[in-house]
């Protein structure tokens, strides 16, 4: 960024940055929200400035950016679909309480209140996507109750859940979670509009309101084959919390899996780091342990991987 001061409208800006540097600014968490801030500050500007997320049919960042954040709405100018930076707060209040009821709630509120029309939202991608992640593991025959046990986990609206629950051939019990209420009541109700089928008839699906960091409160300990997790592991470890809650999460989904069952994890974090945290934070001698694994998923709105936490016996 040079020290000059130009006044443009969006485009224009747009174009400006994309031919002096590389496109307008993409934020992904709170410490480059305070990174752009202090270099506005240091170079003394005291005018608006534009950042990369507009809006022609659907929201996304100029540069093709995707993640914690792209979701948010409440910019100051939507009048023109160009949101500025006039109040910085809000992008750092939103990505700092991810991990929080009350923002999720109001963010299925206020989405469900500003169209007619039901309307999944999917973090990252939707179903098809990783279907050839998800449903090999799925292969195993029933234990003996008859269903494999699958959590999606923060399930929001996505329809990754009930796509489970209509392809899977083997007899599942599907049970999609999250921590507002708002969310899990539009499922239900979208669920029983459409009636949505099984592959197989024995398969159940369920929505349920629930605290990932409290799954013992769900299900009994080495109970649950499958765990979905599209994103929510990103926003906790991106949420002001960090860390904690996010290890609180995994030390739960490893209690609850049973021996040989998988933690799908699907992120835009870079291998160098969230390996390093799962190989630590997945094994605890005496207690518990786990294998980890990595592949690419692809370039879905920026690139994106799997990694799979599969449980061991303690022996």
């Amino acid at each position: 960024m040079g020290n000059e001061e130009i006044s443009l409208n969006m485009s224009p800006a747009q174009l400006h940055c994309r031919e002096t540097y590389k496109d307008l600014a993409t934020i992904e968490n709170t410490e480059e929200v305070n990174q752009l801030v202090n270099t506005l500050s240091s170079l003394g500007y005291k005018s608006d400035v534009w950042i990369g997320l507009f809006s022609v049919i659907d929201w996304r960042w100029s540069d093709g950016s995707s993640g914690s954040g792209s979701e948010y709405r409440k910019w100051e100018n939507l009048a023109d679909n160009e949101p500025d930076f006039a109040s910085y707060n809000q992008f750092s209040e939103l990505i700092e309480n991810v991990d929080k009821k009350a923002t999720w709630d109001r963010f299925y509120t206020e989405s469900s209140s500003s169209t007619n029309t039901f309307k999944h939202f999917e973090w990252f991608f939707g179903f098809d996507a990783v279907r050839d992640f998800i449903m090999p593991l799925l292969q195993t025959k029933p234990h003996p109750d008859g269903l494999l046990q699958v959590l999606d986990m923060g399930c929001g609206t996505s329809a990754l859940g009930p796509c489970i629950y209509r392809h899977s051939p083997l007899p599942v019990r599907v049970t999609c979670a999250d921590i507002s209420p708002i969310a899990v009541r539009l499922m239900q109700e979208h669920v029983q509009t459409k009636a949505i089928q099984p592959h197989n008839l024995s398969s159940r699906l369920e929505f349920v309101e629930l605290d990932c960091t409290q799954l013992h409160e769900h299900y009994s300990c080495s109970s649950v084959d499958l765990i979905v997790d599209k994103g929510t592991t990103d926003a906790l470890l991106r949420s002001k919390e960090r860390k904690w809650k996010a290890n609180q999460v995994l030390k739960q989904c490893l209690k609850v899996l049973r021996s040989s069952g998988s933690l799908l994890q699907f992120s835009d974090e870079d291998p160098d780091a969230r390996l390093l945290w799962l190989e630590t934070e997945a094994q605890e001698p005496g207690v518990m342990a786990a294998d980890v694994g990595v592949q690419e998923v692809g370039e879905l709105r920026g690139m994106t991987y799997c990694y799979q936490v599969t449980s061991r016996s303690i022996v």
